[in-house]
């Protein structure tokens, strides 16, 4: 008589891999124990591998094997493995083809590199926490989303953090303990926030890549940077001046500060970033330096149009003529604004003069102009002489012999037979009014 015992399926993962001593403990318990968990025991002595090694590797360490069990299951690991076996036995496909690098410490295997670039890897990077001998940490070119978790700061001998193109979100926590990192890499992610001011003190940074996310403020000093080498910030929105320090950086070459909000690149030293240099599309105010402008693309608004001592005053409007600026920061003008004082009436056009109507007549008004670019608008000019718009009689005078000249053609066109009585009419009325005309104040 046959017996078959149904024993549950047990789980691989690393948190309950036993040892070779407590797997002979427990085979040896058999006989002190019901014969059916001496059974269960056996079984998950020999099934409770955990990350298994192989001929040419030792096990990976218990803590590292579950953390890389847990992010080969949460990416959907199966999609991007290139290697068979992966999950239970990562470092046996160490070979630069895998995307991973073990090392070990003479007794266990660590895992040091991930690199699954443009891997079509999808999750967090939350299950990766567990690996700490990381040293470089390569994800670009992926879906990852969720935060940087400020946990990443345990893994103290990462070197090399390349997170550019994916879908991460927040701030950037602070992780100064890794004292280590030479490269940070976000390109194109979703973070937000300030600029980081924990980088001030990462004297080994040499590569800081930021661009094309949405951090703002201002850039801090970054003197104690001697390390660094590129500095890329483009595409944010950042504002307020460049701190003159960047200039002092002994090894700094390249800069990136395109598509920002600065209003001035500080007193740099252009010359000095001979690999890169790129400050355009900011709303530097007039002027920039002709060195700026040539070494790094540096322009600005247009500075500010003259205002000219000629309004004309008119029937509740005023025509005020200005001179363009002579400096255009770089770019064509494409718009002038002429903005009344009080009331803030504005009116547009791309030459002088330009009419501001609807305004009250027998009020004084001053008026300012500004001229705009495709970096922004110019200061305000200085303000007008006052002027106040009026009322004329020979504004009612002229609209009304355009009026009669309009009926007598009407009355021409229809009856042909009274066009001299008309001609008549029209001009001792038109005589008239000329006549009181004289008489009138202009």
């Amino acid at each position: 008589m046959a017996i078959i015992v149904f024993l549950p399926r047990l789980p691989t993962d690393c948190s309950i891999c036993l040892s070779a001593q407590r797997q002979r403990r427990l085979i040896s318990a058999r006989g002190r124990l019901p014969w059916f968990l001496g059974i269960i025991a056996f079984v998950q002595a020999v099934s409770a591998e955990g990350c298994t090694g192989t001929s040419a590797t030792m096990r990976l360490d218990p803590a590292e094997c579950t953390s890389w069990q847990r992010f080969f299951d949460s990416t959907g690991g199966r999609a991007w493995d290139v290697c068979s076996d992966k999950r239970d036995d990562p470092c046996a496909c160490a070979d630069g083809i895998s995307g991973l690098t073990c090392d070990t410490d003479g007794h266990v295997a660590h895992i040091v590199r991930v690199d699954l670039e443009n891997g079509n890897v999808r999750g967090t990077l939350d299950p990766l926490l567990g690996m700490r001998k990381l040293q470089h940490l390569v994800l670009r070119g992926n879906d990852m989303h969720g935060t940087l978790p400020k946990e990443m700061a345990t893994l103290t001998d990462l070197l090399h953090l390349d997170l550019d193109n994916n879908r991460l979100t927040g701030t950037i926590p602070d992780l100064r303990r890794l004292a280590k990192l030479t490269s940070l890499k976000l390109f194109s992610n979703e973070f937000e926030g300030s600029f980081p001011p924990w980088l001030a003190s990462a004297t080994h940074l040499q590569q800081l890549v930021l661009s094309n996310n949405r951090f703002e403020g201002t850039v801090p000093d970054l003197s104690a940077l001697t390390s660094l080498m590129t500095l890329f910030a483009g595409k944010n929105r950042l504002s307020g001046t460049l701190p003159s320090s960047l200039s002092d950086m002994p090894k700094l070459t390249g800069i990136d500060f395109f598509d920002n909000a600065l209003r001035s690149p500080g007193d740099l030293d252009f010359h000095k970033f001979t690999s890169w240099c790129d400050l355009s599309m900011n709303a530097f105010a007039c002027p920039v330096t002709k060195v700026a402008r040539r070494l790094c693309q540096a322009t600005s608004t247009p500075c500010a149009p003259t205002v000219l001592s000629t309004s004309v005053a008119g029937n509740h409007n005023v025509t005020v003529f200005f001179e363009p600026p002579d400096e255009t920061g770089g770019k064509g003008i494409r718009l002038f604004t002429v903005t009344s004082h009080p009331g803030g009436r504005v009116a547009t056009g791309k030459v002088s003069p330009i009419s501001v109507g609807n305004l009250h007549n027998g009020k004084e008004y001053t008026f300012t102009v500004t001229a705009s670019n495709v970096n922004g608008e110019s200061d305000p000019s200085a303000h007008s002489k006052p002027i106040a718009p009026v009322a004329t009689k020979i504004s009612g005078l002229l609209r009304l012999g355009a009026g009669l000249v309009v009926a007598a053609q009407l009355v021409v066109c229809l009856l042909p037979s009274a066009r001299g009585a008309v001609k008549r009419s029209f001009f001792r009325a038109l005589a008239k009014h000329k006549k009181e005309a004289k008489h009138l104040p202009l």
